[in-house]
């Protein structure tokens, strides 16, 4: 039979963005997220395969491991319209 596993995760990230040119406005954006997670099941090819080999899983292992990740993310804005962030007053409805 095949292995099949999945493993919760939840996590926490902070992130930070500068100006770095003002026509066009360009942002720069660094963000880092952990995620740590429960443990993973899966089968990984065993260092000592059995000879013969009757049936292929007997080629591999059932292996276990943690699934926490550390994000570290870089990225650029690029704003091509100031319209976005205008504040335009609304008609008065009184009349």
């Amino acid at each position: 039979t095949d292995l099949s596993d999945s493993a919760f995760s939840y996590g926490l990230g902070a992130g930070v963005q500068v100006y770095l040119s003002e026509f066009p406005t360009v942002l720069g954006d660094l963000r880092v997220t952990y995620l740590p997670g429960e443990n993973a099941t899966y089968y990984t090819r065993s260092k000592e395969a059995p000879d013969p080999i009757e049936d292929p899983l007997d080629v591999f292992e059932e292996v276990s491991s943690p699934t926490a990740l550390l994000l570290i993310q870089l990225g650029v804005t690029l704003q091509l319209s100031s319209r976005d962030f205008e504040q335009k007053a609304l008609p008065d409805d009184d009349h």
